[in-house]
């Protein structure tokens, strides 16, 4: 399933789908949004792919875990459909189901937050260092009399 068609499910909130992607399952847009609020909190990604012209909010969970989901899906009232690559999850009883929007705004401000605070990393590349030449002699000195030692 391309990306696309993975955003127009999403659309549908009367189901949730779960996309097995390798050792993961994740959702999309609005189905991220319902199952963060109602089911488990996750760390939503979002992305703007060229492919769809758009912004597309990710979320994830270990498939490890899927039988507690599954646990989850089902005190949700939800009717669980599963193949080998997508998990179907219809009849849901939302207790939550915000305006969709609203919560797109909160998720570019919360990555837009997190990337601010990013700190670059601390050591320097070689090139803008300044080496002190006589160590550095020293150190070359060290490293020739230690070999001719072994």
């Amino acid at each position: 399933m391309n990306t696309q068609e993975k955003i127009d499910n999403a659309a549908n909130s009367a189901i949730l789908c779960l996309h097995k992607e390798g050792i993961f399952y994740k959702m999309y847009n609005q189905h991220a949004m319902l199952f963060t609020q109602n089911i488990k909190a996750l760390k939503v990604t979002v992305k703007f792919i060229k492919a769809v012209d758009q912004h597309v909010y990710s979320g994830g969970f270990p498939a490890s875990i899927i039988e507690d989901i599954k646990k989850q899906l089902a005190a949700h009232d939800g009717v669980i459909e599963e193949s080998e690559k997508l998990l179907i999850v219809s009849n849901m009883n939302w207790e939550k189901e915000n305006d969709y929007p609203q919560w797109c705004k909160q998720q570019k401000r919360e990555t837009a937050a997190a990337e601010k605070n990013i700190k670059p990393n601390s050591i320097e590349p070689a090139h803008k260092l300044k080496i002190d030449q006589n160590k550095l002699q020293n150190c070359r000195s060290n490293i020739l009399n230690l070999v001719n030692v072994l």
